[in-house]
C-alpha cells in the first residue's frame, strides 16, 4: 500500500485542482517619463483558475492613495505551469485604462504564485502594457503583491502515513 499512496500523492501534487479564485494586491504602475514616475494602485482579481492549464481572470486595479479617476481593468487568459514550491502565472490578454478618457490595449505578464497554506498564496506580478496616449507611445510596467485565495491544490498536502 506504501508504493499506492505515494503514486496518489505524486499524481495530486503533479495535477493539482483548479476552480475559482479571488486575489488582492498593491501594484505600482511605472510609468517611463512621468513627472511623479507613476501611480499606485489597489487591485482586485476574479477568475477561473487552473494552476496546470489554461484559465481566466479578471482584474480591476484602483488609486491606492488619492482618488484621481484612474481605473486600470485587464481582461485575461492565463497559463499555470507547476514547479515544486510555486506556480509560475503567465498571462495576456486585453486592457482599459481609464481616465480623463478610455485607452483600450493589451498586456502580458508573469506572475509566481506561493502556496503557503492549502488555499492561500502570495502572488508577485510584473505585467507590461504599452499604451498609446495622443500618438505618443508609453511602456509601462507595474509590478505587484498580493495574497490570492485558491483552489484546493494538494501541495502543501502532508505525506500520507503508508501505515494507515
Amino acid at each position: 500500500m506504501a508504493g499506492f499512496s505515494s503514486v496518489a500523492s505524486a499524481q495530486r501534487q503533479a495535477n493539482p485542482g483548479s476552480g475559482f479564485s479571488f486575489a488582492g494586491s498593491f501594484d505600482q504602475l511605472l510609468i517611463p517619463g512621468a513627472d511623479q514616475g507613476g501611480l499606485s494602485t489597489i487591485s482586485l482579481r476574479l477568475g477561473g483558475f487552473d494552476p496546470d492549464g489554461p484559465g481566466e481572470e479578471f482584474s480591476l486595479g484602483l488609486p491606492a492613495t488619492s482618488p484621481t479617476g484612474f481605473a486600470i481593468a485587464d481582461f485575461s487568459l492565463t497559463r499555470g505551469i507547476p514547479a515544486d514550491a510555486f506556480i509560475l502565472l503567465l498571462r495576456g490578454g486585453l486592457s482599459l485604462v481609464v481616465g480623463s478618457g478610455v485607452l483600450p490595449g493589451a498586456h502580458l505578464g508573469l506572475g509566481v504564485i506561493l502556496p503557503v497554506i492549502p488555499r492561500l498564496g502570495l502572488r508577485f506580478d510584473a505585467v507590461y502594457r504599452p499604451l498609446l496616449i495622443e500618438s505618443h507611445r508609453y511602456d509601462t510596467v507595474s509590478v505587484g503583491i498580493g495574497l490570492m485565495a485558491l483552489p484546493a491544490l494538494g501541495l502543501l498536502d502532508p505525506e500520507p502515513d503508508p501505515c494507515q
